[in-house]
């Protein structure tokens, strides 16, 4: 094996999957990803450059036994370094590559959960709760639908978080960049979020939370 194989092989899942909770999650379930998984994931990283993306496909097309793979990320390299816009249409609108390709991520997050999530400025310092999430009989599909109905953008969470006038609004984000929020009192919508977690978990009622909106704004008002 050469030097620059013995380099390429310490490509460990944390460089796959930003969110630590995630990571551990799967390590425990033993999910065991394909390389063509691996550049999928490396491809749609949030928190990588795009040098840093490149550098990491090009060291998997250096070890993989995926010839498929193989020939998909040198003909993505080739057009991301030439920029060919002919090149780039024939490419991106073909089914089945690896760079929006679904992949199934099991991850321990359920409805209620409050979670923080990585690389997204929209919600950055945001604590969000996790909303409308299928169970898992609801999340079992075939490789065909996989192939045909679900692409990376199916990779994700809806989360909803407080803005202005305690309205909630949400996001959907990818689940490798979502983590659990660590409990904040200090947080002045920590009540809130609380009480919305009940609710999701068939807890609690609405004239609670409605209360507790209330009492936000008036709080918030009187701030200023």
């Amino acid at each position: 094996m050469s030097s620059d194989k013995q380099a390429v092989s310490t490509i460990t899942i944390a460089e796959w999957i930003p969110s630590k909770d995630v990571r551990e999650y799967l390590l425990e379930k033993g999910r065991v990803f394909t390389d063509f998984e691996k550049a999928t994931l490396i491809y749609n990283h949030s928190g990588m450059c795009y040098e840093e993306k490149l550098l990491k496909l090009k060291e998997l097309m250096e070890i993989t036994n995926d010839a498929s793979l193989k020939k998909q990320i040198r003909e993505r390299i080739e057009y991301d370094e030439c920029f060919l816009k002919s090149y780039r249409t024939s490419i991106d609108d073909c089914r089945g590559r690896f760079e929006n390709a679904y992949v199934e991520i099991p991850h321990p997050f359920r409805n209620g959960d409050l979670v923080k999530v990585k690389y997204n400025s929209a919600l950055e310092g945001e604590t969000c709760i996790v909303e409308c999430l299928r169970d898992a009989t609801q999340n079992q599909i075939t490789s065909e639908q996989q192939a045909v109905i679900y692409d990376y953008s199916d990779v994700s969470l809806r989360v909803a978080y407080i803005y202005d006038a305690a309205r909630f609004g949400h996001e959907h984000v990818k689940i490798t960049d979502v983590e659990f929020a660590l409990p904040d009192e200090t947080n002045p919508k920590y009540r809130i979020l609380h009480c919305a977690k009940d609710l999701l978990s068939g807890r609690g009622g609405l004239s609670d939370l409605q209360f507790l909106c209330d009492e936000y704004c008036r709080t918030q008002e009187n701030g200023r």
